[in-house]
């Protein structure tokens, strides 16, 4: 308990000096610091679930200002709790990808952007009994890696003279190895540095 709220005072903190920042300095360099998360669910050869991941990492802006890399790790935690006929299933997905977003269309304060990239997928848990395989009945702890491609499309509001930008990605498509799925639905805060 006391770690948990030392990360979230960490965090705070955190926060709050970098938007102090604001107040000294109005030129931000071509690097921010990105934070999504969202919904959604994750498929693959032995585990299929439903739920929440986060994403933190780092982005720069190209020699054109619409074009960004976004290297970053990506954390979800799934269950099968909403999927029917299937066993009790709870596992984590973890993935290590770099991203390639391009503005599509801009306006003043927003951008419609499209997004490709490469990702490594870690993907392990536990597999309980249940489900379709009423038969089965012991549990099983699998752990698999996956090599996958990013598609993605969504909006991104940002301000040339605001440290802060905001993103709506409605559609994030991860599509790899050994029948490896991910859709999600994410929000995201950009941090200008």
């Amino acid at each position: 308990m006391p770690l948990r709220s030392n990360l979230k005072t960490w965090i705070f903190s955190f926060i709050l000096v970098v938007l102090n920042l604001n107040i000294y300095c109005q030129e931000f360099s071509k690097n921010s610091i990105r934070f999504r998360t969202g919904i959604g669910v994750s498929m693959g050869s032995r585990a299929d679930g439903v739920g929440i991941t986060y994403s933190a990492g780092f982005q720069r802006e190209l020699r054109n200002p619409g074009f960004r890399i976004n290297p970053n790790l990506s954390f979800g935690q799934y269950s099968s709790r909403f999927v029917m006929d299937a066993r009790d299933e709870y596992f984590n997905s973890t993935n290590l990808e770099t991203i390639f977003y391009f503005d599509l269309f801009k306006g003043k304060k927003g951008a419609l952007v499209i997004g490709a990239g490469g990702l490594v997928n870690n993907t392990r848990g536990l597999l309980g009994t249940g489900g379709e395989y009423e038969g089965q009945q012991s549990s099983e702890y699998i752990s698999e890696f996956h090599l996958a491609a990013y598609v993605g499309c969504g909006l991104r509001f940002s301000s040339p003279d605001k440290r802060l930008a905001f993103e709506f990605m409605p559609f994030n498509f991860h599509l790899g190895t050994n029948d490896f799925l991910e859709s999600h639905l994410m929000i995201g805060l950009e941090i200008k540095l």
